[in-house]
């Protein structure tokens, strides 16, 4: 019996970490675009309005 819940604990401690490493690699850096890009526009806009 602990060979078989084991075996789950495993596969869901790989995909945890599959997901951690995808994150930090893709997942931050898309978001951390996107909010430089919004904060760009941003400042564009306050600057056309002077």
């Amino acid at each position: 019996m602990i060979m078989y819940y084991g075996g789950d604990l495993v596969e869901i401690i790989i995909i945890f970490i599959l997901c951690l490493e995808w994150y930090r690699e893709k997942g931050k850096a898309d978001w951390k675009d996107d909010d430089e890009r919004a904060l760009k526009e941003l400042v564009v806009q306050e600057r056309c309005k002077a």
